[in-house]
């Protein structure tokens, strides 16, 4: 099997940089006291950005020097609908399903990636119900597979609010971080997403809230551009009023 090298990119918004900065430390907090290695990220609803999210928070733990897989849960989106699989023929569904006429090993799934120490398994297709195949004793045999190789292993499921492949994979990992869209996810999703995470509460770790406007967020985040840098590539730190009077008046000491 022709192993291809896939290719992500990083935020460059400062503002989103900074924020995913923040749940990743959460996130290696968790390893450290509870041990979570496995975490399964999921929406509200439709296109609130779980991907990306993934993506994102995957690269960050990568950049940590923890080996990272990022590995692709949702079986029922085909190929051409992805960010990361319109080139690759083979993945998750084809190594679990019963009807592939391939014999696959798990190292037959992991795909190298420009990032150092992240890794990549897509999700394949099938023609068979993903909600079945994700029942497998094959995905559990990959996670305790993955277990043992990677030190953060990051499943990008499907939204709970419209199918239950993410429930499925709830009773496999360490910590569910849920993702909604400002504007986007409904309330009635959101209050959904919660009854159907009350089995699962002891793994919750969070809802991350996507797509909110730079002006609502710098409201709500005290400081959220202090360390931010303008486009000359000057700390905006430096246009804060308290920092002013400080250097005025250390000035006037020298």
């Amino acid at each position: 099997m022709n192993i291809e090298k896939i290719n992500l990119y990083e935020i460059e918004n400062q503002l989103l940089y900074a924020a995913i900065d923040k749940i990743t430390v959460e996130i290696i907090n968790k390893q450290k006291n509870e041990g979570a290695h496995v975490i399964a990220l999921t929406g509200c609803s439709p296109l609130a950005g779980t991907t990306s999210t993934a993506i994102s928070i995957a690269i960050a733990m990568a950049a940590s020097s923890r080996k990272t897989v990022l590995v692709d849960c949702d079986l029922r989106k085909s190929g051409e609908y992805k960010k990361l699989n319109d080139r690759i023929q083979k993945g998750l569904a084809d190594y679990v399903s019963v009807k592939s006429d391939i014999a696959m090993t798990a190292d037959d799934l992991i795909y190298p990636t420009n990032v150092d120490n992240l890794f990549y398994i897509p999700g394949g297709k099938t023609d068979e119900n993903a909600t079945r195949v994700l029942c497998s004793e094959k995905v559990n045999i990959l996670i305790e597979e993955l277990r043992n190789t990677y030190e953060c292993i990051i499943l990008d499921c499907p939204s709970i609010s419209v199918v239950p492949d993410a429930q499925i994979i709830f009773k496999k990992v360490d910590g569910i971080i849920v993702v909604s869209a400002l504007g986007e996810t409904k309330r009635s999703q959101i209050k959904d997403s919660r009854l159907l995470m009350e089995n699962y509460k002891d793994k919750y770790y969070g809802m991350i809230v996507n797509k909110i406007p730079r002006d609502i967020y710098k409201k709500n985040v005290k400081n959220a551009d202090y360390y931010l840098t303008d486009k000359k590539g000057k700390q905006r730190f430096a246009k804060n009023k308290a920092f002013k009077k400080r250097k005025v008046e250390n000035d006037a000491n020298d």
